[in-house]
């Protein structure tokens, strides 16, 4: 019995020192997760269309892009999408024409814009983007299901990354339905 009193007196602040590392590492994990999740971001978008109350028969409609996470996004990709196809997007000057012919109404275009978001762009907490504003009066022929078909063409594809450089991606096809 003293040999196994001599044993545990000896290696008890070895016991001891394993001990108290497992809980350090264990300890360095969790905080670390907790960090990672402290900075997520997480990107979603909205689409609004009303009428425009000082103009009749005017529609406005918004594409809003926001941070809804609890840190930064930084943008690595940013691709507008045409019933699934990429569409080359270096400048919103780009995308204008084809979303003037793709939508079956009159647009004003001098109230239209388009906004991309450049790789680097990085997105604060709670901020929201406008990338799509459209004005548009409609004509006779105007089918308001036309209209909402349309709409549901155009998606957006965002690569992004957390401050942790965890690679995210937003597919609004997975998101947005338009009312």
């Amino acid at each position: 019995m003293s040999f196994l009193a001599e044993l545990a007196r000896d290696y008890a602040a070895l016991l001891i020192s394993i001990c108290a590392l497992f809980l350090t590492i264990s300890q360095t994990r969790a905080t670390h997760k907790h960090n990672r999740l402290t900075v997520r971001p997480h990107i979603a978008t909205y689409t609004g269309s009303k009428e425009d109350l000082e103009r009749a028969g005017v529609r406005l409609i918004e594409v809003r892009i926001t941070n809804s996470g609890l840190g930064p996004a930084i943008i690595k990709s940013f691709e507008p999408l045409l019933d699934g196809v990429p569409l080359k997007a270096d400048e919103p000057d780009d995308l204008f024409p084809v979303v003037a012919k793709t939508i079956p109404a009159a647009l004003i275009s001098d109230e239209c814009y388009i906004t991309v978001l450049r790789p680097g762009h990085v997105m604060a907490k709670d901020e929201v983007v406008t990338i799509v504003h459209l004005a548009m009066v409609p004509t006779i022929h105007d089918d308001p299901e036309a209209l909402k078909s349309a709409l549901n063409r155009f998606h957006i594809r965002v690569r992004y990354e957390s401050g942790y450089e965890e690679l995210f991606v937003y597919d609004s096809r997975d998101h947005r339905i338009v009312s």
